[in-house]
């Protein structure tokens, strides 16, 4: 009789749980692509692990962001808005281009250097949750938000490229200027998209929670059932 195979429970636990997690990474890797190309790393996803961000990643975020800041200000014509004969109008169109440079800087240094502990913690949670409620067997799960991601994406770049279309048509003057903040612009409604992403992460295994409990609820509900019929059945006639 052939000795049947012992399966450390750890082992297998661990196994789930790396799976879990590489199937998570997988239904938001084309917005962390995204990110990536913007130098904004939530964290290093390396052999099934998170980790924090490494030398390499920390120094393209940095020089992703000088770059920035050296083509905005280097297309800003600073003479003629100290010596005041720039128009209001004009001085007026460049105070949202500083705050969403601001914003994208603030953004990109808190992601890859302050929070990264913080998001490895989300994520590690959100695959123990479901290598717990074996979201894998689920059909099409990971598919699923993956296709989800790319829906949010398509909206993304349509929105965009209205929003340049509306730009380049209405504009006075084409210049170098308004052409470099583009993708600033672009930025900033990519980490809406991303806050939007996270969230419909949580509610669908709130759900998935949710299904589990009810299903519980109901077992339990039938055994209570059985036990009492079984129990009135027994009972002798009186």
């Amino acid at each position: 009789m052939a000795k049947e195979k012992f399966i450390d429970p750890k082992l297998e636990n661990a196994r789930v749980y790396k799976k879990a997690l590489c199937n998570v990474i997988y239904s938001i890797k084309p917005l962390l692509f995204i990110e990536y190309l913007y130098g904004i790393y939530r964290f290093y996803f390396t052999r099934g692990e998170l980790r924090l961000c490494n030398r390499k990643m920390k120094t393209y975020s940095v020089l992703t962001i000088l770059s920035f800041l050296i083509t905005v200000f280097a297309s800003i014509d600073f003479p003629t808005l100290v010596s005041g004969t720039a128009k209001s109008v004009v001085v007026m169109e460049e105070v949202p281009v500083f705050v969403v440079l601001v914003q994208y800087t603030t953004s990109t240094i808190t992601a890859s250097f302050l929070v990264n502990s913080a998001n490895i913690g989300i994520f590690n949670k959100l695959a123990k949750i479901d290598a717990v409620l074996e979201a894998e067997s689920i059909s099409d799960y990971y598919k699923r938000s993956r296709m989800e991601t790319y829906g949010f994406l398509f909206v993304l770049v349509l929105s965009h490229l209205i929003n340049i279309i509306i730009e380049l048509v209405t504009a006075e003057e084409i210049t170098v200027h308004a052409l470099i903040v583009l993708p600033l612009y672009f930025i900033q409604k990519l980490e809406i998209v991303a806050f939007c992403k996270y969230i419909s992460m949580v509610k669908r295994r709130l759900a998935l929670i949710n299904d589990h409990l009810k299903v519980f609820v109901q077992e339990q509900e039938q055994k209570k059932n059985k036990t009492i019929f079984s129990v009135s059945k027994s009972k002798p006639d009186s």
